[in-house]
């Protein structure tokens, strides 16, 4: 075959990968969450009740790429939000309403507590709004922990049996089958916001705020949007965390959690929404394995999170894309040294 016909179909095959690309995406994401499902079956329970841990953390950081990693906003509330789920879904009768109903209400309700976060976000600007999201950490810790007639206090609050399908959710087993479904589906979701205009417009905004204004974009709306879908997905988080707890409690959702939320991001790739899933099961094995070293746990939080700024400034995503990159070179370089020869 010369070389002309292998340039030409080489052109062929790229322009069919092309057309195809509206379907790699979910495909690509249900293949991998089939795959994940089948090397779990046999897990010992302890591994199980990890991964389902992983699974509720991943889908909150993955909110928090959109405001993070997207908008360039740091929240420090990811973890609040995530309260704000879970006692929705502890507060309303499970037994009457249903699963998705329950769910669908931590999402609104996530999603409009954090939309206020969105509000303050839209006139402040760096770290004034990481301040603004601590104060509004605080005070969702303030009345749990202080409103003891509804919330249970320090306490917490029991959360009804759920099943679904026949199948008890508080079970690991049972809860990975709806926990994995969930986690490809924001991940593909995420995925989708980062190429869509939304995504363009936030990544404009945090690049230089002056010149997106300048191209006619609405940053104030686009910026109050993202802490509404990020607040959706965290208060969907918390929602499948009270419900495989049975329980839950302030302590669940301290700084401690929204520090690990962000370590998640950042080990990650704020860029990559796979990276991100990655790193939550990654680093919510770390953290189950420094349960004894309760002490110490936030230095080594710390610590982690300056070594991986400076080893690896763009996360796991990072990594492979510049392994891609170079692999890619490499092939790129030898079919032009083909076509000479």
């Amino acid at each position: 075959m010369s070389s002309i016909t292998r340039s030409a179909a080489y052109r062929g095959w790229r322009r069919r990968a092309q057309g195809l690309q509206p379907v790699r995406g979910p495909l690509g994401f249900t293949v991998t969450a089939a795959v994940f499902m089948v090397a779990l079956s046999g897990a010992p329970d302890t591994t199980l009740m990890t991964i389902s841990l992983a699974c509720v953390y991943a889908i909150a950081a993955l909110g928090l790429t959109v405001v993070f990693g997207l908008a360039g906003m740091l929240s420090l509330a990811q973890a609040a939000i995530m309260a704000v789920g879970g006692y929705t879904v502890a507060l309303i009768a499970l037994d009457t309403i249903g699963l998705l109903p329950a769910l669908l209400l931590a999402v609104v309700a996530g999603a409009a507590v954090s939309g206020l976060s969105g509000v303050v976000g839209a006139r402040t600007k760096s770290h004034y709004f990481a301040l603004a999201t601590l104060a509004l950490a605080e005070g969702v810790r303030l009345v749990l922990v202080n409103e003891s007639s509804v919330t249970g206090g320090s306490n917490g609050h029991p959360v009804a049996l759920v099943s679904l399908f026949g199948l008890q959710l508080a079970d690991p087993r049972y809860f990975l089958l709806l926990a994995v479904p969930l986690v490809a589906g924001c991940a593909y979701l995420v995925h989708c916001l980062r190429k869509s205009r939304f995504g363009l417009s936030l990544k404009a905004a945090a690049a230089d705020e002056y010149m997106a204004k300048a191209a006619g974009v609405a940053i104030d709306r686009s910026r109050t949007l993202a802490t509404i879908v990020s607040g959706g997905l965290a208060g969907l988080a918390g929602a499948l965390l009270a419900i495989l707890n049975g329980y839950v409690g302030p302590q669940d959702f301290g700084l401690g959690a929204a520090v690990l939320l962000l370590l998640i991001v950042v080990f990650g790739g704020a860029s990559s929404s796979m990276g991100t899933v990655v790193a939550a099961v990654v680093l919510t094995y770390a953290s189950r394995g420094m349960l004894d070293l309760a002490e110490a746990s936030g230095l080594v939080y710390g610590l982690a999170t300056l070594l991986l700024l400076l080893l690896l400034p763009g996360g796991v995503a990072g990594v492979g894309k510049a392994v891609a990159g170079r692999l890619g070179g490499r092939i790129r370089r030898a079919r032009t040294r083909q076509e000479e020869a």
